[in-house]
């Protein structure tokens, strides 16, 4: 998926996936990093259409998000370590 987020435009597939929770609840989010360095995550919910959003403050969005997902959701993040640690 190709979408525009605080002015920047992110593609999935042309981006490493580096965190991801399914909820049966929810649906799916999936946390990427681009080739520049960027963070942003892909939202898959179950009654909305797919978006993106941009995570700003990096690697510590990324921290915060892993955390509140394995604090609120039964289902647990993964993180693909090998990839996120290379950024």
């Amino acid at each position: 998926m190709k979408a525009l987020s605080n002015g920047l435009v992110f593609d999935t597939e042309n981006s490493t996936l580096v965190v991801e929770h399914v909820s049966k609840e929810y649906g799916t989010s999936k946390i990427y990093r681009t080739d520049k360095g960027n963070y942003f995550i892909h939202y898959i919910r179950l009654e909305e259409k797919d978006s993106i959003e941009y995570l700003k403050n990096g690697v510590s969005d990324v921290d915060e998000f892993i955390e509140e997902w394995n604090s609120f959701f039964e289902e647990q993040a993964v993180v693909k370590f090998e990839e996120f640690e290379i950024g």
